[in-house]
């Protein structure tokens, strides 16, 4: 299975490893976010194509055709197919589409499909991926595992879903942007402005970018370089009854900020 990042940006790569799993008697399957008209051109490389066999369509869709599974009313449809409802154990649009990415490629294996649509009420998160916890007075969305511009959106989102006097993001650097970077960390601080975000704590020497964007869009901003300044930072503005969003890549270090916060708690 081809996943994370966007495959079909970047075909060309994968051409040869997806012919060698092919001449291993094994069928490739990718998850991608690009629309089918788009895909048949991706990832040209001297003057060869990538072919899709199949292409299925997944999302929240109300009229579907053939080859489209959609979410909506608590149950997944499809075409020709009875309905399956499903409940999905935590929060955010977002982890629809993973669900449904689940659901489309298990049924597509021969897995029975309102089986499937039932083990998934079993999700539970793992690590620091979408974390909700509640210490204090205060909740808490530990999301510290990785971040990228997409998941970086759909988390300031549960935040904004969340019910508290105030709604603090501390968002560090998305690392392996490229040349994208300062853009996307841009993004990311307008993004925090339109989710109703009252502090953003940034953290970081790329979290500079969106911190400015931020502050232009009329966000209480701080921005930090060292972890220890982000540990005083926190300490001295989250509240009982705040909502924390903590979310970065990896190896920002964030579950360790975390870990110093949740000490001065106890």
């Amino acid at each position: 299975t081809l996943s994370g990042g966007e495959p079909m940006l970047q075909p060309a790569e994968l051409v040869d490893l997806c012919r060698a799993v092919h001449a291993a008697g094994k069928d490739v399957m990718a998850y991608t976010g690009i629309i089918d008209e788009v895909c048949p051109r991706c990832g040209r490389r001297d003057g060869e194509g990538v072919s899709l066999e199949k292409l299925h369509k997944l999302g929240l869709y109300k009229n579907l055709n053939a080859d489209t599974l959609g979410y909506h009313g608590d149950q997944f449809e499809e075409a020709d197919r009875r309905p399956n409802p499903v409940h999905i154990p935590t929060v955010g649009l977002h982890t629809v589409s993973d669900a449904l990415a689940a659901y489309g490629a298990a049924t597509r294996l021969g897995l029975d499909p309102a089986r499937c649509a039932t083990a998934l009420s079993n999700y539970q998160t793992t690590g620091m991926r979408q974390n909700i916890v509640r210490k204090a007075g205060i909740t808490i969305i530990e999301d510290c595992y990785n971040a990228s511009p997409d998941s970086m959106r759909a988390a300031l989102g549960v935040l904004e879903s969340q019910e508290a006097d105030r709604h603090i993001a501390l968002l560090g650097d998305m690392l392996e942007l490229g040349s994208v970077s300062e853009e996307a960390h841009r993004q990311v601080g307008e993004w925090a402005a339109e989710a109703g975000v009252d502090l953003l704590i940034a953290y970081g020497p790329r979290s500079a970018a969106m911190a400015q964007a931020a502050a232009g869009k009329g966000v209480t901003t701080l921005h930090c370089e060292t972890e220890q300044e982000v540990v005083g930072y926190v300490r001295q503005n989250v509240h009982a009854g705040d909502a924390l969003l903590a979310k970065a890549s990896h190896a920002m270090k964030l579950d360790q900020v975390l870990e110093q916060f949740y000490k001065t708690l106890a």
